[in-house]
């Protein structure tokens, strides 16, 4: 479901849409970014702390639902229509992609198997995709060693005065240009100016790792915070035992994943003071 600019009344339509019972699964930004998130909403009561003007929302009904009119499905002319549904909901915009069922219809045995299967599925790949997000935040603070290397050899290699080399690596360092100046022979400029850009590109990297762990701290949270939840869906197809197993490696991933995000911006730090020192 599309939200607008009134953040109250995007709530107001996610609770008709539901029947003021629903859990809230990912929050789709203009850009294109998805945020997996776990908000649970009961009995119409509107959360906090969650913001979701202006981005496509994706809810998961507490239990089916007869769509409303405009999705112009079959059910408004068969079934008896529940409050603020069919015609009653006419204007409102739906985007969804559920199978709607009459109210008087229950999910069958197959279906909650299936729930099950996809809870357990995801409870046991739940950090799966972190250490490569992990890897790629920090490939700042890993390039520095290289960085630093080819600062210290460059004016050597290429008979450049050092003093030169420096200034040139300090105007990058702080977001300034990468181009290998004029008086920089021709058949080095190329090496030159690959290196400015790599600089730059690493100092702004690392520039910006307190932001960028933020983000990745609070994924990692929405994820913890889904882990009870599958971990009781999971446990329709799996023992007692196996699935508390399954829980707590989840959640120790999980851990060990925020761990590593924690440390980042300390490192980042840390880094960029070494390679402003090496251009000085």
């Amino acid at each position: 479901m599309r939200c607008g600019s009134d953040e109250g009344a995007c709530w107001h339509q996610a609770d008709e849409a539901c029947h003021g019972s629903f859990d809230l699964r990912e929050l789709h930004a203009r850009s294109g970014a998805v945020e997996a998130v776990n908000v649970g909403v009961r009995d119409g009561a509107t959360p906090t702390g969650t913001a979701i003007a202006g981005r496509e929302i994706v809810l998961r009904c507490a239990a089916p639902v007869v769509p409303p009119a405009v999705t112009a499905g079959p059910e408004c002319l068969t079934s008896v229509p529940r409050p603020n549904h069919c015609d009653a909901a006419d204007g409102e915009t739906f985007k969804t992609g559920r199978t709607y069922l009459p109210p008087d219809v229950t999910p069958t045995a197959a279906s909650a198997d299936a729930n099950a299967d996809a809870a357990l599925a995801e409870l046991q790949t739940l950090a799966d995709d972190l250490g490569p997000q992990i890897d790629a935040l920090r490939k700042p603070v890993d390039d520095v060693p290289a960085l630093l290397k080819s600062l210290a050899e460059l004016p050597r290699a290429y008979r450049l005065k050092p003093a030169r080399v420096k200034a040139l690596a300090k105007l990058a360092i702080a977001g300034g240009e990468t181009t290998a100046p004029r008086d920089i022979r021709e058949e080095v400029a190329d090496d030159v100016t690959a290196l400015l850009i790599h600089l730059k590109a690493t100092a702004s990297g690392l520039g910006a790792m307190p932001t960028s762990t933020t983000a990745l701290l609070t994924a990692i949270s929405a994820r913890e915070a889904k882990v009870p939840a599958l971990a009781d869906a999971a446990s329709a197809r799996k023992g007692g035992k196996d699935v508390t197993q399954l829980k707590a490696a989840a959640l120790k991933q999980l851990e060990d994943a925020r761990m590593k995000v924690s440390a980042l911006p300390a490192q980042a730090t840390q880094a960029l003071a070494k390679l402003s020192s090496a251009a000085s």
